[in-house]
């Protein structure tokens, strides 16, 4: 975690990063063990190919958050953003409320 000051507007920020795939490398394999196992299961159930890597590719697809890093952008204005691999800062969607409240009232 750092601790830094906005470039806009001197305000404090706290930015901190998060990458799944890396901190647990047991859990890790597993994961992976799985979606092969689930490509393995659908080959042998189906006999095509098509549709074994299909299902490889959608349980990667929404796995994406857990195998790529996330960085988390929380300041006094911007509310909280995440950066993953895409280019773009997004709002996260963890966001509960677009009112805006002060700083000081919110920690202490």
């Amino acid at each position: 975690m750092s601790h830094s000051d906005d470039d806009r507007g001197g305000d404090d920020v706290l930015e901190w990063s998060v990458f799944p795939f890396k901190e647990n490398l047991m859990r890790s394999a597993a994961v992976v063990a799985v979606i092969a196992a689930a490509g393995t299961v659908v080959y042998a159930a189906f006999r095509d190919p098509f549709l074994a890597v299909l299902a490889v590719a959608l349980l990667a697809a929404s796995l994406f958050s857990y195998f790529t890093r996330t960085t988390y952008r929380l300041g006094r204005r911007g509310g909280l953003t995440s950066r993953d691999i895409t280019p773009t800062r997004r709002e996260s969607r963890f966001r509960l409320s677009r009112r805006r409240q002060g700083w000081s009232r919110s920690v202490r």
